[in-house]
């Protein structure tokens, strides 16, 4: 087993290849998420994803009491987890070893539109900035080139960029 990245390259082929040739396997393994949420008092939910719990609140000056990170500041740390993932992971696919990474996701949401002051605003991001900070022997062109790819698979950064059809139902 050849790990670069603490990633298992040869299980990464393994998988690829499997998901190439055979289209029940990836859709029985890896096609399908979900959470659970549930509301526990003022602006505090509980989120339940796999087998995993966390909460979540507001910042005091959205009359919350700040006890956990709010919506908009997961939605930035899932878009920079994915990404940072993805990008590790091409980067041991591709042999790149990879020293450090950090990536500080910034974006901008319309408040007005939120609190319902403007008629026809979007009350979500304008947009989200992504600065990665990497540390590699790589050459700089290599880094770079690996970002974009990243950007270009990651899902949960492309469902932020591109857009997911939102089906809401009431049971």
């Amino acid at each position: 087993m050849a790990t670069l990245n603490g990633i298992d390259v040869s299980a990464l082929a393994k998988y690829a290849e499997k998901a190439k040739t055979d289209a029940k396997y990836i859709q029985d393994y890896g096609n399908r998420w979900n959470a659970r949420v549930q509301w526990l008092d003022g602006t505090r939910t509980q989120i339940y994803a796999g087998k995993h719990t966390l909460q979540s609140d507001e910042p005091e000056y959205l009359l919350g009491k700040d006890t956990a990170a709010g919506p908009t500041e997961l939605l930035l740390a899932a878009v920079g987890s994915c990404l940072t993932v993805t990008y590790v992971a091409n980067a041991a696919a591709q042999g790149v070893k990879i020293d450090s990474l950090e990536l500080q996701i910034d974006g901008e949401i319309d408040m007005p539109s939120f609190l319902g002051l403007k008629k026809n605003g979007s009350s979500g991001y304008k947009s989200v900035k992504i600065k990665a900070f990497v540390k590699s022997g790589a050459p700089r062109e290599k880094l770079k080139d690996l970002l974009k790819l990243s950007v270009k698979r990651s899902p949960v950064t492309n469902t932020v960029f591109r857009g997911a059809k939102i089906i809401p139902e009431l049971s």
